[in-house]
């Protein structure tokens, strides 16, 4: 019968057809979704790290403030790693890279932009705080009241204030005198402002920022505001001579038994260690 032998060869090529669509469909999806995986290179982004990172901190320049900084991880415990005279070219080190910050940003034939230091705004101080695997490295602040003034996120004083305040109640008790109410310096110190980060930091726990660990030692370098008198490494800031109401760092520093070492001898080298992490602890919380 034709009739059937026509639908029989119309169906066998129907289903001929039908299967070379599905192939092609399938072909076609796994083109779709395949995932192409490219030899890695052999040049890394990452770049080493070479120096400090010293900048800027913008969080306080909203207030009028200049300070710069940076937080410095290493692998191990930096009392290992670094020597005393080690922490002060650190802190040279440290000066330098704000400095040649500073020099790039001075008024050029008398203008300047939002991005200009003026020399009434350029810090005379760089230190650091020592403490575990960690080195805070700060200026001084330049600017208007700040520590004294400071309100945090919860709205309370800054926690390095507190200190001042409870050093100050402890010398007007060791010299049974009004001693003065604040640090000679208004508290604008390089190692104040580095306390300040450790006080602020989200990686310091509660119980290391109520009971300081054991060996911190601070640093400090630079010209004290001297340009001519040129940079060399400070001991910490102290009261007027012979009046035993003004008090500074040093006797803040002890307080909190936090060894500033001997002033270094020799020429300071910058140390051959590297961070493994250089992060930005914001003086401002807000």
């Amino acid at each position: 019968m034709p009739f059937n032998k026509e639908s029989s060869r119309l169906t066998r090529l129907l289903l001929l057809i039908l299967v070379c669509l599905s192939v092609f469909a399938q072909a076609q999806t796994t083109e779709t979704v395949e995932i192409t995986i490219s030899a890695p290179t052999s040049t890394s982004t990452a770049q080493p790290i070479t120096g400090l990172g010293i900048r800027q901190d913008k969080s306080a320049v909203s207030q009028r403030n200049f300070v710069w900084t940076s937080k410095l991880r290493y692998d191990s415990a930096v009392s290992t790693l670094f020597n005393d005279d080690d922490l002060y070219a650190l802190a040279k080190q440290a000066w330098d890279e704000m400095q040649t910050d500073i020099a790039a940003r001075r008024p050029v034939n008398g203008r300047q932009n939002a991005d200009t230091i003026l020399k009434k705004d350029e810090p005379g101080m760089m230190g650091l705080i020592a403490v575990g695997n960690t080195i805070y490295l700060a200026s001084s602040m330049k600017g208007g009241k700040f520590i004294y003034g400071y309100t945090g996120a919860n709205g309370q004083p800054a926690q390095v204030a507190l200190a001042l305040d409870r050093c100050q109640m402890a010398l007007r008790t060791e010299v049974d005198a009004n001693v003065s109410p604040h640090h000679t310096n208004k508290a604008s110190c390089a190692e104040i402002l580095a306390m300040h980060q450790y006080y602020l930091d989200p990686a310091v726990s509660a119980a290391d920022k109520s009971t300081l660990p054991a060996g911190m030692r601070a640093a400090a370098y630079g010209d004290g505001g001297n340009k001519k008198r040129g940079a060399k490494p400070y001991e910490p800031c102290a009261g007027k001579a012979g009046d035993a109401t003004t008090w500074g760092c040093s006797q803040f520093l002890g307080s909190m038994k936090i060894v500033a070492p001997p002033l270094p001898s020799g020429t300071l080298s910058n140390p051959t260690t590297v961070p493994v992490e250089i992060t930005y602890v914001p003086v401002c919380e807000s």
